[in-house]
């Protein structure tokens, strides 16, 4: 369903069958719209399509699949697009518990297994192809990870973060320029780090918003100026800038 206002919806398009909304991702730009899902088998399913100004989709060729690693089982796609168009879409692997990064660059192939994990997310650098993945190896209480790709071949090292207490489920994520941020759930406080493309090193943390008491997201606008935004004790929104 697509809208002009956020008010008014056209009807549902359906895009195939999930066990729930995590099997799905979706990315926008402009008039560009893409998304990919997973219906727990070894398939990845994605689909483009321009939106148009009435709030409606123009779909272009019929939803593709993307034959994945064999005894799969693919749940809570990512999907991101590079700076020079290439799809990646990174999957949770049930059967092996591993993370998967398969990308469109030069056809379809598995870029990059993170080992075993319990959650992450693909995203996309401004410039020269980079990309990143970041990860959790255990749910919870452990450090969150991330590698990055050079936009040719290679994909560096894990850099951990320092501290062992986060949890990549109810985290937030999102680039900037060649900047990972991410905000998570500390003792009710949200709380802010960062990754630079090419450091060694999360940075030190920050505040960012306190009485933190459900999920967190975060989110960038043209100007790259961040807003962070969760629940409080009374289920109210709260946000910070």
């Amino acid at each position: 369903s697509s809208s002009t206002d956020g008010t008014t919806w056209t009807a549902t398009t359906s895009a195939g069958t999930g066990s729930n909304g995590q099997q799905c991702s979706f990315y926008a730009s402009g008039t560009t719209f893409k998304y990919a899902r997973e219906q727990g088998t070894a398939n990845i399913f994605y689909r483009e399509g321009t939106l148009v100004s009435d709030g409606t989709v123009t779909w272009g060729a019929a939803e593709q699949t993307v034959v994945g690693t064999a005894s799969a089982t693919y749940f809570n796609p990512s999907i991101a697009v590079d700076s020079a168009g290439n799809l990646w879409i990174s999957v949770f692997n049930n059967a092996d518990g591993s993370c998967e990064v398969w990308t469109n660059s030069g056809g379809w192939a598995r870029s990059l297994n993170t080992g075993t994990n319990v959650g992450c997310k693909v995203l996309a650098f401004s410039t020269s192809g980079r990309m990143a993945v970041v990860y959790q190896a255990t749910l919870g209480n452990t450090a969150i990870n991330v590698r990055t790709f050079d936009g040719v071949s290679t994909w560096a090292t894990a850099v951990a973060t320092s501290a062992t207490t986060y949890n990549i489920e109810s985290s937030g994520i999102v680039v900037t320029a060649s900047v990972v941020n991410l905000v998570v759930i500390v003792s009710s406080t949200c709380t802010y780090l960062s990754f630079t493309y090419g450091d060694g090193a999360w940075s030190s943390t920050t505040n960012a918003l306190s009485g933190c008491a459900g999920s967190v997201a975060i989110a960038t606008d043209a100007s790259a100026t961040l807003a962070v935004a969760s629940f409080d004790s009374s289920s109210n929104v709260i946000a910070a800038v």
